[in-house]
């Protein structure tokens, strides 16, 4: 895992969020929360702290929902 991964679940974790998996592939990060409840812009205020926003592009929050996993909260990015 990455600094950038490291950093990224450190400070979901620091904010009361559940991260399941973070993950980065070809400059894109995915982050998974168990929470599906989760609000976007406080989700932004906590990736804000990570990673400066100038650096981030089209960052999107979702919810998705897999076979007997339930429904999570995804925040993805891409790193300019």
């Amino acid at each position: 895992m990455s600094e950038l991964q490291d950093d990224i679940r450190s400070a979901f974790e620091a904010t009361k969020y559940t991260v399941a998996d973070v993950s980065q592939n070809r400059g894109q990060v995915r982050i998974e929360l168990l929470e599906a409840d989760a609000e976007a812009d406080a989700l932004r205020e906590v990736l804000d702290t990570v990673v400066d926003l100038d650096d981030v592009f089209g960052p999107n929050v979702t919810t998705e929902s897999t076979d007997g996993q339930g429904v999570r909260t995804v925040v993805t990015f891409r790193q300019r």
